[in-house]
């Protein structure tokens, strides 16, 4: 998953167009406010959001004005929701932690990859990966699910190999139909 992203971002759309914004550019835009816990409102945000735009090449004004107004509606949705509430109030917090392991029987021999967000609070350690595909029904939802948690899966083994700690897995779509949902891995 994580290669297939960087690809993604790194494709050849880059040629000015007008239109709405290559979905993988908001998804990185989002993922690195979170990593450095930026949300609208806060000291730099659009900032880094204008940086995160147009080092992934949008070069258009317009298109980066859509781009940071997309990833704040993500945030500000977030935001308000209890997870982030949740995180914001963790013990310990780490964003965008690297891992590279050995994988099991059913995995590859090498595994690598990139975990959100890992928390610990008074119930103990929980990895959060979150998902901005736009979800516009159950059917949609179901089919991101079923892509997305043996990738959920696969981290939270690596958090137990490597640290020793269980975490609870948790999936955080920020646009499923216009909310914020979760789904327990």
């Amino acid at each position: 998953e994580d290669e297939e992203y960087a690809r993604e971002l790194s494709e050849d759309w880059r040629v000015i167009r007008a239109g709405k914004p290559p979905a993988v550019v908001v998804g990185s835009m989002v993922h690195r406010a979170i990593q450095r816990w930026h949300f609208p409102g806060d000291k730099g945000f659009e900032g880094l959001m204008q940086k995160e735009a147009l080092q992934a090449g949008l070069a258009d004004a317009k298109q980066r004005s859509r781009a940071l107004a997309e990833a704040a509606k993500l945030l500000t949705r977030f935001r308000a929701h209890t997870l982030w509430r949740e995180i914001n109030a963790a013990a310990e917090r780490y964003h965008e932690l690297p891992f590279t392991r050995l994988g099991g029987q059913d995995e590859p021999i090498v595994d690598t990859g990139y975990i959100d967000v890992l928390y610990r609070n008074t119930e103990g350690y929980t990895l959060v990966e979150f998902k901005t595909d736009e979800l516009g029904n159950a059917l949609r939802r179901q089919e991101m699910v079923s892509q997305y948690l043996p990738q959920l899966r696969r981290y939270t083994a690596a958090v137990q190999q490597l640290l020793g700690i269980k975490p609870r897995g948790v999936l955080c779509f920020l646009d499923d139909r216009g909310e914020v949902t979760i789904e327990l891995g």
